[in-house]
């Protein structure tokens, strides 16, 4: 075994490859959320209509990133690259949009409902693990 698993207490290839979790660059996520909307009833409450809009604002998403070569001090002959992996921040990305809604009474036994949602989600920065 190599001396840097053992120097960090571990055992296994496995052990290793669950340990790199704990990268000390990893940032925690952080968001900022707008949420808008109205809300209307017309024609004697036959109509029901809602209208929202949403700005969402992420930053340093936590991301996971499949391993295709052993971690530091993991032998190539105890190292099975299925599953196994490591996490990254993925820097900036922003989902806003806005959704409509109505629902009409058309008689006392049939109503007729719609939904409509616009969401173009983006990455503006990222690591060039994406």
């Amino acid at each position: 075994m190599d001396r840097e698993l053992s120097n960090r207490g571990l055992t296994r290839c496995s052990e290793a490859i669950l340990a790199s979790s704990e990268i000390p660059s990893l940032r925690p996520e952080q968001s900022r959320t707008v949420h808008a909307g109205i809300d209307q009833k017309l024609a004697s409450d036959r109509l029901h209509v809602t209208v929202d809009y949403f700005d969402n604002r992420f930053r340093n998403i936590v991301s996971f990133g499949l391993l295709f070569s052993p971690p530091p001090g993991c032998p190539l002959s105890e190292f099975n690259s299925f599953g196994a992996g490591t996490f990254f921040n993925t820097d900036w990305r922003r989902s806003r949009g806005g959704s409509l809604s109505g629902e009409a009474r058309l008689t006392q036994w049939l109503t007729a409902v719609g939904n409509y949602t616009y969401d173009p989600t983006r990455v503006l920065a990222a690591s060039e693990r994406i």
